[in-house]
């Protein structure tokens, strides 16, 4: 797409103003080299600076080409450029309202946890956990749940790299590896890791 930049006259201050846009400039924005490494869209700019720092949330079917991933909304952040091409981070991704109440029957209880946890490759991320139990249980009992929960996914995490870690949540391989440790202490229906952040 182009666009053809004009001068237009500030009739009330009877002064010409110069259009910028014939000085701006696309960027092809590039994911991840572990979600791909391919283009997922465009931006403008007048100077490269200008890139750097700018976001973009968008499915992460859109980056496996899995539809069932479109659950997942993902976070990257432009952390370079190099020619015309805007390079980005993984800062986050977070599951669907929609997915969460899906998970979530009657007569269960629901296990909240929240950790902050470094990587091997020093990076930091705030990982939310969800933990859905097969039937109602009482407080002693979620307690229990979510220490084991939190102390999983810390001994899971801080032993891999980001982009092990991210693709393993988004291959469930953590989800599964938490689950099966935590159902010695109750049986339960799932577990789902609906935020990471980047801190």
């Amino acid at each position: 797409m182009f666009f053809i930049a004009e001068t237009t006259t500030d009739r009330r201050a009877g002064k010409v103003k110069k259009d910028t846009w014939s000085k701006k400039k696309w960027y092809a924005i590039m994911s991840p080299e572990f979600l791909g490494g391919k283009e997922i869209a465009d931006t403008l700019a007048l100077k490269e600076k200008d890139v750097i720092g700018r976001s973009i949330v968008l499915p992460l079917s859109e980056l496996t080409g899995n539809f069932r991933d479109f659950k997942v909304k993902v976070n990257l952040r432009i952390n370079s450029v190099k020619g015309n091409e805007a390079h980005t981070e993984y800062v986050g991704q977070e599951l669907l309202r929609d997915q969460i109440l899906r998970v979530i029957r009657r007569w269960s209880s629901r296990i909240d946890s929240i950790d902050d946890i470094t990587l091997k490759d020093s990076a930091k991320f705030r990982i939310k956990s969800l933990t859905v139990s097969a039937r109602r249980i009482n407080t002693s009992t979620k307690d229990e749940i979510r220490h084991a929960v939190s102390a999983g996914i810390k001994e899971y995490v801080s032993a891999r790299t980001t982009e092990q870690v991210v693709n393993d949540i988004n291959c469930s391989k953590l989800q599964k590896t938490i689950a099966g440790n935590v159902k010695k202490i109750y049986p339960i229906r799932t577990v789902e890791i609906r935020m990471i952040q980047k801190i």
